[in-house]
């Protein structure tokens, strides 16, 4: 009621930059644990990044528009 677009996106933006700075707080410690325990295997398989990339951009383009228009 009268807020300026700068402060309702200050208000917006405040409480998601809060919940992923804790979420990566939280989730460094895990990761270097889970990396350490995986370490003790035998077999390892080595990803890139660029993998996960590209399973998403193949998922987006082989997924049926009008699926998701259907819940729009």
């Amino acid at each position: 009621m009268g807020a300026s677009i700068k402060v309702v996106m200050t208000l917006l933006s405040r409480e998601t930059t809060l919940l992923l700075g804790l979420s990566a707080l939280l989730s460094r410690p895990a990761y270097f644990g889970i990396r350490a325990w995986l370490q003790k295997f035998t077999y390892h398989l080595n990803f890139h990044w660029g993998f996960y990339f590209l399973v998403l951009i193949l998922r987006a383009a082989s997924a049926n528009p009008v699926e998701s228009l259907r819940y729009e």
